[in-house]
C-alpha cells in the first residue's frame, strides 16, 4: 500500500491521525510533567512551612518562658507566683518539644542546606544554655531571693536570651527567603 496511490480524503485521514496521536502524547507528557512539579512544589512548600513554623513556635515560647521568669520576680502573691511557675514550665516544655520536632525535621528534610543545619544548631546550643539559666533564675525568685534572681537575669539570662530569638529570627528569614526562591524557580 503505498501512501501516494491513496485518495486525498485518505491521506488527509492519516495526516489527521498522526497529528492527533502526537498532540495526545504530547499533551499526556506534559500532564505528567506539570503533576510532577506540582508534587515536588507542594512538598518543598510543606517542608519549608513546617520549618519555618517550628522555629516561630520555639522563638515565641522562648519569649513565653521569658516573660513568665520575669513576672515571678515582679509577682508577690502567692496564687500568681504559682501561676507563673507553671507557665514557664509549659513554655520550656514546649520550647523542648518544639526543638526536638525541628531538629528530627531538619534531618528528614531532601534538601536543607548547610546554613539552615548551622542555624539550628545554634539554636539548639543556645537553648541547652539559656534554658537551665531561665530555670534556675525561677528557682531562685520562687525562693524569694528576687535581687538575684534579676542579677542573674540582667548578667546570664538576657544576653542569652537575645541570641537565642536572634538565632530563631534569622532561621526563619532563612526559610522565608528559601521558599521564596523556590517560588521564583518554579513560576
Amino acid at each position: 500500500m503505498n501512501f501516494h496511490n491513496q485518495s486525498v480524503g485518505k491521506k488527509l485521514f492519516i495526516a489527521f491521525s498522526i497529528l492527533v496521536t502526537i498532540l495526545v502524547a504530547v499533551s499526556i507528557l506534559a500532564i505528567q510533567s506539570l503533576s510532577q512539579a506540582q508534587r515536588d512544589f507542594d512538598g518543598f512548600v510543606s517542608d519549608e512551612f513546617s520549618r519555618g513554623s517550628l522555629a516561630r513556635d520555639i522563638r515565641a515560647a522562648t519569649s513565653a518562658r521569658a516573660i513568665s521568669a520575669r513576672n515571678l520576680i515582679i509577682l508577690n502573691g502567692a496564687e500568681d507566683i504559682k501561676a507563673e511557675s507553671v507557665a514557664v514550665q509549659a513554655a520550656h516544655d514546649r520550647v523542648q518539644e518544639r526543638l526536638a520536632l525541628l531538629k528530627t525535621t531538619v534531618a528528614n528534610a531532601k534538601d536543607v542546606s548547610s546554613e539552615e543545619r548551622a542555624l539550628l544548631e545554634k539554636i539548639e546550643k543556645l537553648e541547652h544554655q539559656y534554658g537551665p539559666v531561665a530555670l534556675a533564675i525561677v528557682a531562685i525568685a520562687t525562693s524569694g531571693q528576687k535581687d538575684a534572681a534579676i542579677l542573674q537575669m540582667n548578667e546570664q539570662c538576657q544576653p542569652l536570651l537575645k541570641q537565642l530569638i536572634g538565632a530563631t529570627t534569622e532561621y526563619s528569614k532563612l526559610i522565608a527567603t528559601a521558599g521564596g526562591n523556590e517560588i521564583k524557580r518554579s513560576g
